[in-house]
């Protein structure tokens, strides 16, 4: 059987999630610091990256979200309407100046 009660007590999570493998790209240097915080607090390098996209994400900004569903949205709407690549890239940069402007709109009525 698997032992995750050390997972789940460490992370004081209630559920454990399936995790994604990927690959990065880092340089050497960035690898080596790794390797050696690795060491030191006695944890895996990919849990160490883990906790650093999840500060990342939980960085993220409401207007970045906010965008972020824009561009799910177009992404959807062109996939199901066959749009080409360039297309579906004007769409999203138009989504992006939408949102700036916006965004300028917002701070020029606070100034």
């Amino acid at each position: 059987m698997f032992d995750i009660e050390p997972y789940i007590w460490q992370y004081g999570i209630g559920v454990i999630y399936m995790l994604k493998k990927t690959t990065i790209y880092i340089e050497e240097t960035e690898l080596n610091t790794l390797k050696s915080l690795s060491l030191i607090q006695n944890k895996p390098m990919a849990e160490l990256i883990r906790l650093g996209v999840q500060k990342i994400c939980q960085s993220v900004s409401h207007e970045e979200k906010k965008a972020l569903k824009m561009l799910a949205k177009i992404r959807r709407n062109t996939k199901k309407q066959g749009y080409s690549g360039k297309k579906i890239m004007t769409l999203a940069v138009r989504a992006q100046r939408e949102l700036r402007k916006e965004r300028k709109k917002k701070a020029s009525r606070c100034s």
